[in-house]
């Protein structure tokens, strides 16, 4: 019959267990700004948001690619934080678009904070040239170092 109106912890909370790893001691949630990372000076309109819990973040964005003409970069897009150090992590399939946008999936590139788009066979990487013009909406989830 009595509750808490509020509950403020100074060092986190141990969920199902009293040892460190049951310890969720870290959420936020933000917006950014989401950014060619591939070393070219394209300009992106977007949108993007994420929430960190521990050492999982989940983001997404919706970006508007500007025309890239023939700009035959691989596409590599900026994250919130960076990639855990493993060998071919693929963070989730992500990406649907209007139009002929030739990316469906996206590699968080590990001890980056970036990641790169996959063409739809998932075996090279879309190029600037692929996506000009292309609106994306992209959810991906991945787990921070």
């Amino acid at each position: 019959s009595y509750r808490f109106k509020d509950l403020y912890l100074s060092g986190g909370v141990l969920l199902g267990g009293t040892g460190t790893a049951n310890k969720l001691d870290d959420y936020e949630e933000g917006s950014f700004d989401i950014a060619m990372a591939d070393g070219t000076s394209h300009s992106l309109t977007q949108n993007a948001s994420y929430t960190k819990i521990g050492r999982m973040v989940h983001f997404q964005a919706k970006v508007v690619f500007p025309n890239t003409g023939t700009d035959t970069t691989s596409t590599k897009l900026s994250l919130p934080f960076t990639v855990r150090n493993r060998t071919n992590y693929f963070p989730s399939n992500v990406v649907s678009s209007n139009g002929s946008a030739n990316a469906q999936v996206a590699v968080g590139l590990q001890n980056t904070a970036t990641f790169l788009l996959q063409n739809i066979n998932g075996s090279t990487g879309a190029t600037n040239q692929h996506l000009t013009s292309a609106n994306l909406n992209i959810s991906l989830h991945y787990e921070t170092a």
